[in-house]
């Protein structure tokens, strides 16, 4: 197997510093809270390889004696953990970096043996594999990059952004070509938006890809639209195009682009290559598995206002980082707000990430939203917001909250395998006596530092979060 040697060049100093200075002259010196778990986190690799680097790579050795399945798979860690020590020796990373990108390869080595089997091209596994090493290193650095943007929120709330003046969308599209085929303006068009990195969910696999219960998560997405009825499909790439534009080639017509400014900004791509579109177009993104035909059916209901543009998919409880629905006194949607971004709005009603909306006046409004956020990203769920200060009325239609389950960070995708290999609909109690013994057999497949064998669910779950890292919260929420 050829693996590539080199690092990709750092996009900021990491050369033999520690995590704290590292993540200081990243941030400008707005440091994250003292509690900051991922800050934590970090801290606690560094010290780590800093102190025993045998004996980490000793620890992921073990790890990867549990969680793969092949020799290559193994041959392939083995020779990654050696670069990735020798890198650091060598002080071209950080021990953070180091010991963060050896954990993303472990897992990530772990999802492509599944994929193997679940019909990706054989060339696309081998891109995957041979890419690894500088795939990862670079998450790191992006992982460090997303802090940095956290620790400026909280020292200066949600108005703080990066150097730049926001732009309106018009501004910032540049089209692609693209092939529809032999698309029908008349009928309903999927667009799903796979372009993002999934920076959160710790993966150099792109999102759409990775698997839940042997599937990758785009294809279940695939599956439910067609089963409602939906045939015409527009794929928005940018990530790792080249892993993931034969597989989606088989469905519908692919658009690549250049460059990724956020979700706004991929939607705009593929509304634009549209034209003349009459019949419903509908968005989805590419990490919901657990979509299925009643989802997209219930969206697709006749509006009871025939004036109303936009209809969103809603679903109660809203919980962590879910986009939030706002209303007026009388009910009426206003906007969509994101935790993420540090925009904190008093609701418990989530937005579910599929949306129907007539494709006019939506492109007319999309082009209006602007980049004014601590990311500096065009979001799509601005789009409520925009209409609605458009005068076009915005409609929700609101779901069983399973169905929306979406995987952004490693806890979502462990809870979505949990789910998918016991057949659980809904969150799993973890206090039921059933769920304990299926959870014990899930969580007892991930491995923990140390060998001495622990026992109890507790436990079980602190040997997941060793391994995937400080965004695991599954013991507190839910017993």
């Amino acid at each position: 197997m050829k693996l590539s040697s080199q690092l990709p060049t750092p996009a900021y100093p990491i050369d033999g510093r520690s995590f704290a200075q590292v993540f200081d002259a990243f941030s400008g010196g707005c440091p994250l809270p003292a509690q900051d778990a991922e800050a934590a986190h970090f801290a606690e690799l560094d010290a780590w390889l800093s102190d025993d680097p045998v004996g980490y790579g000793h620890w992921i050795g073990g790890l990867a004696e549990r969680q793969l399945r092949t020799q290559l798979s193994a041959d392939c860690l083995r020779w990654l953990t050696a670069a990735f020590l020798s890198e650091l020796r060598q002080a071209n990373l950080g021990p953070f970096a180091c010991g963060e990108a050896l954990q993303i390869c472990l897992a990530d080595l772990a999802l492509i043996e599944e994929l193997d089997g679940a019909g990706l091209p054989l060339q696309d596994l081998r891109a995957l594999r041979e890419q690894l090493m500088p795939a990862s290193a670079d998450l790191v650095h992006r992982l460090l990059r997303n802090m940095a943007v956290r620790a400026r929120v909280a020292r200066f709330g949600p108005a703080a952004t990066r150097a730049g003046t926001a732009v309106p969308l018009a501004g910032r599209v540049t089209l692609s070509p693209i092939d529809l085929g032999r698309h029908d303006p008349m009928r309903p068009v999927l667009i799903i938006l796979t372009a993002g990195r999934g920076t959160r969910l710790r993966s150099t696999i792109p999102k759409g890809l990775i698997p839940v219960g042997g599937v990758p998560m785009i294809e279940s997405v695939i599956r439910a639209a067609q089963a409602a009825g939906i045939t015409q499909m527009v794929f928005v790439l940018k990530y790792r195009a080249e892993v993931q534009a034969e597989f989606l080639s088989r469905f519908g017509a692919v658009q690549i682009q250049q460059e990724a400014h956020g979700t706004g900004h991929s939607a705009m791509t593929a509304l634009a290559a549209l034209a003349n579109q009459e019949g419903t177009v509908v968005l989805s993104y590419s990490d919901t598995p657990f979509l299925h035909a009643a989802s997209f059916l219930r969206l697709l209901e006749p509006a009871p206002d025939a004036a109303e543009v936009l209809r969103l998919s809603t679903f109660m409880p809203a919980d962590g980082n879910t986009g939030r629905i706002v209303r007026d006194a009388v009910g009426r949607v206003l906007r969509i707000e994101q935790p993420r971004l540090g925009q904190v709005a008093d609701s418990t009603e989530g937005d579910g990430g599929l949306y129907a909306f007539r494709y006019g006046p939506a492109l007319g409004a999309l082009a209006k939203i602007t980049n004014a956020n601590a990311r500096q990203e065009y979001q799509f769920t601005d789009l409520a917001g925009q209409l609605t200060a458009d005068g076009f009325p915005v409609g929700a239609t609101p779901g069983p909250r399973e169905d929306f389950q979406g995987i952004n960070v490693p806890a979502d995708l462990i809870l979505a395998r949990f789910r998918a290999a016991t057949g659980t609909q809904r969150d799993p109690d973890w206090r039921s006596s059933s769920s304990t013994t299926d959870a014990l057999a899930f969580f007892a497949t991930y491995g923990a530092p140390g060998t001495a064998p622990v026992s109890g669910l507790a436990a079980m779950i602190e040997k997941a979060r060793s391994l995937v890292g400080p965004v695991l919260d599954l013991g507190s929420a839910r017993g």
